[in-house]
């Protein structure tokens, strides 16, 4: 049931996109939120705010994703970022043609000349993990989707600068971040599901990437 829904005229003003905002929460004092320019505009926005000591000790551990399509030899930035100068880039949200909530979960829809895409957030009940999936839902040539996530870890009520080189393990289908020595890890993963668009299109559709805390 879809319980809110923006078209693209309503999208195309960033402070209009950026004022409205989303929110997941997982039953044990996690949540992930956000705007639906995909700009994070407070700092207790992020699409993994893990419950470390249910329901307290939150903390930030993935901020958001930056996501890109590759079609036609062009690369597009699906997602927005506002800097503290004002500037904003990229604007993604020019390309958004509709925002809907489908109950609680929110759903976007971009569209590239002939390309259109959908992503989907929500998290596990239960658990301190949130799921993003990405569906092409129209393309007449190859597409390539590229998740750039934001990785972090801090008290949802505090700040950090970039620029940290944090030990990351790999793994088969993603990679365990470990902050520090003390830190809780958590792991980034991908699982591959069935395309919905012919196969000799390069796409994720049904792939689902997790980000999962302890």
């Amino acid at each position: 049931m879809t319980t809110l829904a923006l078209e693209h005229g309503d999208l195309l003003d960033f402070a209009h996109a950026a004022r409205y905002e989303w929110l997941l929460t997982n039953g044990r004092g996690g949540f992930a939120c956000g705007t639906v320019a995909q700009a994070c505009t407070r700092r207790y926005h992020g699409w993994l705010v893990a419950s470390l000591r249910p329901p307290v000790q939150r903390t930030l551990l993935v901020a958001k994703c930056d996501v890109a399509v590759v079609y036609r030899g062009t690369r597009y930035a699906l997602g927005s970022n506002e800097y503290a100068d004002g500037t904003l880039h990229p604007r993604g949200y020019l390309m958004l043609t509709r925002f809907a909530l489908e109950g609680q979960l929110p759903v976007w829809t971009w569209a590239v000349s002939d390309l259109r895409v959908t992503q989907r957030l929500w998290m596990a009940q239960g658990s301190n993990t949130t799921y993003m999936r990405f569906a092409i839902e129209a393309a007449s040539a190859p597409v390539e989707v590229v998740v750039e996530p934001l990785c972090s870890h801090r008290d949802y009520h505090g700040s950090l600068r970039g620029g940290n080189a944090w030990p990351v393990r790999p793994l088969a289908d993603g990679c365990v971040i470990e902050a520090w020595s003390q830190a809780t890890p958590y792991q980034l993963g991908e699982k591959p599901g069935t395309l919905a668009v012919p196969r000799d299109l390069i796409s994720i559709e049904g792939t689902v990437q997790a980000f999962r805390g302890p």
